[in-house]
């Protein structure tokens, strides 16, 4: 006959490593799954920038398309950026200060914007001397999205991760 002898303490500390190794597994688990919504939430984040730009008011930020060009997301390890890379994009955010932008920055707007030559001269004249006078509006575009994608998108698409049919790590 053969017998085994299972002891009390040797039985507790295989279950805390077994426990140990379980926690492991979830955790790894809800780790992919929350990178899984990140992901999801930079992609929809890069929708919610465009749509905010295209709606900014007092005007839309669409002239010459560059900073819907811009509009992007980087993924690293545990986390997602999502932003503009324009040069001007925080200007454009938060407004200017009245300062001289400049007569050909303007020229080349306007003409990009489809006014004769003649015209261009005359709008660029005018905006000018109402951004020295004025200076530019904020548009808060990009605190808008902020908003939108922390508040809406992030715990969406978090919650919809963890809610998904990912099996959890092997043993």
């Amino acid at each position: 006959m053969a017998t085994v002898t299972i002891k009390a303490g040797s039985l507790a500390g295989g279950l805390r490593r077994l426990e140990r190794h379980i926690e492991r597994a979830v955790v790894k688990s809800v780790e992919a799954r929350v990178m899984d919504g990140l992901r999801a939430t930079a992609t929809d984040g890069e929708l919610v920038v465009i749509e905010e730009i295209k709606t900014a008011q007092p005007y839309p930020l669409v002239a010459s398309g560059d900073m819907l060009r811009g509009v992007g997301s980087t993924r690293a390890k545990r986390q997602v950026k999502v932003g503009v890379a324009t040069p001007y994009a925080s200007e454009m955010n938060r407004g200017m200060a009245p300062h001289d932008p400049g007569y050909m920055p303007l020229y080349e707007w306007a003409r990009y914007k489809g006014y004769s030559e003649k015209e261009a001269v005359s709008v660029a004249r005018g905006v000018r001397k109402k951004i020295q006078a004025r200076g530019i509006a904020p548009r808060f575009y990009f605190t808008k999205a902020v908003q939108r994608i922390r508040h809406d998108v992030l715990p969406r698409r978090i919650k919809e991760a963890l809610r998904s049919g990912r099996h959890p790590a092997r043993f």
